[in-house]
């Protein structure tokens, strides 16, 4: 009879081990993005009349100052312009992606709250990014020697505490791999930098008088709001150098005529 009992309780145990095991070992595998984040296009058929609140993250200061925030808004506008989605807001944070800290990740927070108070007020409000590593990174994931490592289920399950069931949605397949995301992303760089590599082109006479005639108005009127020299530029297409100068040259003399 203790035999049994005996046998009985090594096979229970084994039996939980091996679950224990199992679950270690899922928890630990690199998880499908799209069981946690939604494709926007495919979100958009599902629900037509949603509105978006973009956010679009760095993880350096360095990175920032490349304006690879305003690349990052550039492309979500231009898709949902076609798509015809309402935009309520947009954030920027300059944080790691694997941190999960709520207190770390501000601005990421504040899109949350933003989401559930549209969500209150019976709208289907849902966090746009332009590809899930936006959302999260692995812990392990470094620029130079592990650019390809994808986040793990428990980091996963870790970041959906922080979304708080806030539909989270991706401008990329959440599923494509890294490489191809940072395809897209350099695409993006260039596309609003204006540079498209190959030898510079030549300006046309006449080039720069075309160009203060067009978007001088535009670049002081953003000047007197209060936006920076980067968003000026990123908003009118006119380089920083360029929008700094024309501050420093004509922000006066618009004053004195109005």
């Amino acid at each position: 009879m203790n035999k049994q009992k005996k046998e009985k309780k090594r096979k229970r145990f084994a039996a939980i081990t091996q679950q224990i095991k199992l679950k270690e070992t899922a928890e630990y595998k690199s998880a499908k993005a799209s069981k946690y984040l939604y494709h926007l296009g495919e979100y958009h058929k599902q629900c037509p009349d949603i509105v978006a609140i973009l956010y679009c993250r760095v993880s350096t200061g360095a990175q920032k100052h490349k304006e690879n925030l305003y690349a990052q808004e550039w492309a979500l506008r231009r898709k949902l312009k076609k798509l015809n989605i309402p935009i309520v807001s947009c954030y920027y944070e300059v944080s790691s992606g694997w941190v999960l800290d709520s207190k770390k990740r501000w601005a990421f927070k504040n899109a949350v709250a933003l989401a559930k108070r549209y969500i209150k007020n019976g709208k289907t409000a849902v966090i746009v990014a332009t590809s899930s590593d936006r959302f999260l990174r692995n812990r392990e994931f470094n620029t130079n020697t592990n650019p390809d490592v994808l986040p793990i289920v428990a980091e996963f399950e870790e970041f959906g505490k922080l979304i708080q069931n806030m539909p989270c949605a991706t401008l990329l397949h959440p599923d494509m791999p890294p490489n191809k995301v940072r395809g897209y992303q350099s695409k993006w760089g260039q596309r609003t930098k204006k540079n498209k590599g190959g030898r510079p082109r030549k300006k046309m006479p006449g080039y720069k008088k075309k160009l203060r005639q067009e978007k001088l108005d535009t670049v002081i009127q953003l000047h007197n709001k209060g936006k920076t020299i980067s968003v000026i530029s990123f908003r009118t297409g006119v380089k920083p150098n360029t929008v700094k100068d024309w501050i420093d040259r004509y922000c006066y003399l618009y004053s004195t005529q109005n």
